[in-house]
């Protein structure tokens, strides 16, 4: 659960507690990993990784009208510069405390 938590950017608890709803609903569901009870393996269901595809796919529809009317100059522009953007975010540790702070400084 701590590693969940840490890749959504969630508080262990606040994580927890989704995964168990989601659980309830049917689409999530956890077992053991490993035959050891303190590490848990949280996976979609069938009904998780439908939801999942319709929401990617409302997505995606959405992106697409959004920039339809752009030339494809600009859309190879956002392209590169998305690319670049993640790029970054995989390579600059994210310190969220006191990080504003030593950037300005540092």
């Amino acid at each position: 659960m701590g590693d969940l938590a840490r890749s959504c950017v969630m508080d262990p608890a606040a994580a927890a507690r989704l995964v168990k709803t989601l659980e309830n609903d049917g689409l999530v569901e956890r077992a053991s990993a490993g035959g050891d009870a303190r590490f848990v393996r949280v996976r979609l269901t069938e009904a998780g990784r439908d939801i999942y595809r319709r929401v990617v796919d409302v997505r995606v529809d959405y992106l697409r009208k959004v920039l339809s009317d752009w030339s494809p100059t600009d859309r190879a522009d956002l392209i590169r510069l998305v690319d670049r953007l993640v790029g970054d975010l995989t390579t600059v540790p994210f310190h969220p405390s006191g990080s504003a702070e030593s950037s300005a400084t540092g």
